[in-house]
């Protein structure tokens, strides 16, 4: 996601530890990563970088790119964590080594996800403005270990400006919520969503500071309705607006939706499997997802191809068979979707809660609207 509009090659600081296995050693290294220890990776020693920093001191010298993911870690919340020190200490080492005129800049890449766990799902990519390093040459040179320090603090708070930062996980759980009363309100695409996202952080947070007991009654009041549609099981996106067609879209559509089902169900089922047989940490579940599917949805096309070959006498068939899987798959998923939503929506309507949920959303929305203004 950072780096594919990138023209040209790019290392990639990546995780020691990932580098003890003789494959992903072999697999990383070609891909041009450089590894780097962190202290749980040597059980808590002091990493021993100086090899890996002399690797990026060439690379960079001589022109190219590195990527560093500058937190250390990898979690699905909308929060920057504390910088580790390695990009400015990476940046300063290869200026000082060419006298500051290697003109290295720094952008900042900050990575938005609509939903890091569901197929599907959008981005946002927003980058900063460059940062040149030869800029920082004075502070450096007086004090390097505070201006590593006051760089690495600034690429932090840069980098909190591309994303949207919540406190913790619990302020973006509580924002999600908020957000997805405004989309079924007020659905705008992609980035529109994004940005207004900042927009409610910021207008909930000044809203806490100016008046804390109206905020604790507004957030009780937010909990208290998404936990009954959680023990109802039912999304607010599916229950704003309904468009009659979508259940003909639905019924017309079915014959696909079974055919894609039949063809796709059992590798997309194995991988979401392999999240509980790895046993990964949760912040990984979409790499296994993904990793898994490139493998497997594959190999079962092939195999599956295979069979009707051998039991249809028909030469062409299996051509216009695999010519169909992979669309009827993606339509297949879409008309879930829309199953999802059109269960969503009656089952609400039948429901007895109906009206006093209803109720409870009026004066969400009509809260929101005001803390907006």
């Amino acid at each position: 996601m950072a780096l594919y509009r990138l023209r040209e090659r790019c290392s990639i600081l990546a995780n020691y530890s990932l580098f003890r296995n003789p494959i992903t050693n072999w697999l990383l290294s070609t891909l041009y990563c450089i590894p780097i220890q962190r202290p749980k990776d040597v059980d808590g020693q002091i990493p021993k970088n100086d090899e890996a920093f002399k690797k990026c001191d060439a690379h960079l010298t001589a022109g190219g790119s590195i990527y560093i993911a500058a937190e250390g870690t990898s979690f699905i919340e909308r929060h920057i964590r504390d910088f580790k020190t390695g990009a400015a200490r990476i940046a300063f080492s290869a200026e000082n080594r060419n006298d500051f005129k290697l003109n290295l800049r720094v952008l900042l890449i900050g990575i938005t996800y609509t939903n890091p766990l569901k197929f599907g799902g959008d981005a946002i990519v927003e980058v900063s403005e460059p940062l040149d390093i030869d800029t920082w040459r004075a502070a450096y040179e007086a004090h390097p270990r505070n201006a590593i320090q006051n760089l690495t603090q600034y690429f932090e708070d840069e980098m909190k400006k591309c994303v949207i930062h919540c406190r913790d996980v619990n302020e973006d759980v509580f924002l999600k919520k908020v957000e997805t009363l405004q989309q079924s309100e007020n659905p705008l695409n992609t980035e529109g969503v994004y940005r207004r996202g900042k927009i409610l952080l910021k207008a909930l947070n000044q809203f806490e500071t100016e008046h804390p007991k109206a905020f604790e009654t507004f957030k009780e009041n937010i909990e208290n309705y998404f936990s009954t549609l959680n023990t109802l099981k039912i999304n607010d996106l599916n229950i704003k607006k309904f468009n009659p067609l979508s259940i003909l879209t639905f019924i017309l559509g079915l014959p696909i939706f079974l055919y894609g089902l039949i063809n796709n169900a059992l590798p997309a089922w194995l991988s979401n499997r392999m999240i509980k047989i790895l046993k990964t940490d949760f912040s990984y579940d979409t790499t296994v997802r993904y990793a898994s599917g490139l493998v497997l949805f594959p190999l079962f096309w092939w195999l599956q191809t295979k069979l009707l070959y051998h039991f249809m006498d028909m030469p062409y068939a299996w051509w216009i068979y695999v010519l169909t899987l992979v669309p009827t798959g993606l339509v297949a998923w879409q008309l879930w979707q829309l199953g999802v939503k059109i269960k969503d929506y009656f089952y609400l309507k039948t429901n007895n809660k109906n009206e006093e949920l209803t109720a409870q959303r009026l004066v969400l929305v009509e809260t929101i609207d005001r803390i907006l203004r």
